[in-house]
């Protein structure tokens, strides 16, 4: 029984309908023990080019990149679901994998582990919900804060925005879309304002940038002096006056 065999992509049968095909022939019910096992094996044979297609055609693709271009590189494979029978693999240009043992200092067993563990809990859910999008412009936003001033600990302070981070660190959230007030994305409860802050932080028109302190500082003006309150009134001459000893002037 043959159902896919070339057809193209759209009008191949879903995994249900093979399902519901397989359990209406009645064929397959007097296999032998024999068959079943050859069967099976086929499957096992076809898993197996499976796992090994997919490293290797990536090599293959970086291989002619590196020819074109002469771009060197390397590439990590893994499932993005736990219940996948796919192997994780890498492909590479040369030797350009000795760079994670060499410089990130790991094992490359763990890179690829580490990989497959976090490309399986990566949020499937689709498009963006208002959670993801709060969640991600919140992560995005401290990430930007902590490499702006170069402290992993630094947290961000929503709640005192103006006194921790503007008066404190001399940095602000410029690009903060027009209108809507700066406060913390979980705070944000509508779909439009919330994309609006998400898009604006993805793309990275709102971004931290140094805020300055003295204009005069910066554009090197010299501070006028105060006006005096009689400026523009002539003077008037005092004429000294002598006292001599016996107080007679």
């Amino acid at each position: 029984m043959i159902l896919n065999m070339n057809k193209p992509k759209g009008e191949q049968a879903t995994l249900q309908q093979i399902h519901a095909a397989v359990k209406s022939d009645r064929s397959l019910d007097d296999l032998s023990k024999e068959e079943l096992e050859m069967i099976v094996a086929r499957l096992e044979e076809k898993r197996k080019l499976k796992h090994v297609d997919c490293p290797r055609s990536g090599s293959v693709q970086l291989d002619a990149l590196n020819k074109q271009t002469g771009l060197v590189g390397f590439a990590f494979i893994g499932p993005s679901n736990i219940n996948s029978t796919i192997v994780s693999a890498m492909a590479s240009t040369q030797n350009t994998l000795t760079f994670v043992e060499d410089v990130v200092k790991m094992a490359l067993v763990k890179v690829t582990d580490k990989f497959e563990l976090w490309a399986c809990t990566q949020d499937k859910s689709g498009p963006d919900t208002l959670r993801t999008m709060q969640a991600k412009s919140c992560k995005i936003v401290l990430t930007g804060l902590i490499e702006k001033l170069g402290v992993k600990t630094t947290q961000m302070s929503w709640k005192h925005y103006e006194q921790d981070i503007i008066a404190k660190h001399g940095i602000y959230l410029e690009g903060w879309p027009d209108g809507i007030a700066i406060r913390s994305p979980y705070e944000i409860t509508t779909m439009a304002e919330m994309r609006a802050v998400y898009e604006a932080l993805e793309v990275g028109c709102c971004r931290w940038s140094r805020k300055v302190a003295v204009l005069g500082a910066q554009t090197g003006a010299q501070r006028k002096r105060k006006m005096r309150s009689d400026k523009g009134i002539p003077k008037v001459s005092k004429k000294k006056s002598w006292v001599n000893r016996d107080g007679d002037r």
